[in-house]
């Protein structure tokens, strides 16, 4: 299985499954919609790629090949400049012909074939705190699963691949400010 999650937060409450592969798709700090926000809430950006550098460390200890994408069109705030708040799973798995007769299909050519409706919020507080409700669509219909690819690629189209080394750097390692926010919020029982 092949797996494309998007989420305005990457905020997954374990690190991924071994094995595991896939790619992530979660909005820049610039696509934040708090992004140079005044008080607390300005360090909200920080803090989800805090947690992106830290889902990507737990998966590199697992051998995972997992991707991170990040959405970013323009600055919020400034002309131009948009918000992410796509949130979706997209699951390519193997498929078989149907007959014996059938010629095989490339997959990868066709689209994802498993997709989610519904609510798809994949934090921690999504899963403990709220009453969230989505439904799991499977089919082997190419027509639609060439809908679901039109959609994957058109997210996809504002997005460039970070890791652990650009998370880590100088520029957007999260600063001490961010990191004592965080654990006083794990402390008092929130989630992020």
């Amino acid at each position: 299985m092949l797996p494309t999650l998007t989420s305005t937060l990457l905020s997954l409450s374990s690190s991924p499954p071994n094995p595991a592969q896939g790619t992530i798709l979660t909005a820049s700090a610039h696509a934040n919609g708090f992004y140079n926000s005044p008080g607390v809430s300005g360090l909200l950006p920080a803090a989800y790629t805090h947690l992106s550098l830290r889902f990507l460390q737990a998966a590199r200890r697992k051998a995972a090949d997992i991707k991170l994408r990040e959405w970013q069109r323009g600055t919020v705030g400034e002309k131009e400049g948009w918000t992410y708040h796509a949130k979706g799973v997209w699951a390519t798995f193997p498929v078989s012909p149907s007959s014996s007769r059938d010629p095989p299909r490339n997959q990868e050519t066709v689209g994802p074939s498993a997709t989610v409706i519904g609510s798809s919020n994949y934090t921690k507080r999504s899963y403990g705190l709220d009453l969230e409700v989505g439904a799991l669509v499977v089919t082997d219909d190419e027509g639609l699963m060439r809908k679901w690819r039109k959609e994957e690629e058109g997210l996809m189209e504002w997005t460039r691949e970070v890791g652990e080394e650009e998370l880590g750097g100088k520029e957007r390692k999260a600063g001490w400010r961010v990191r004592v926010a965080m654990w006083i919020v794990k402390v008092v029982g929130g989630a992020l």
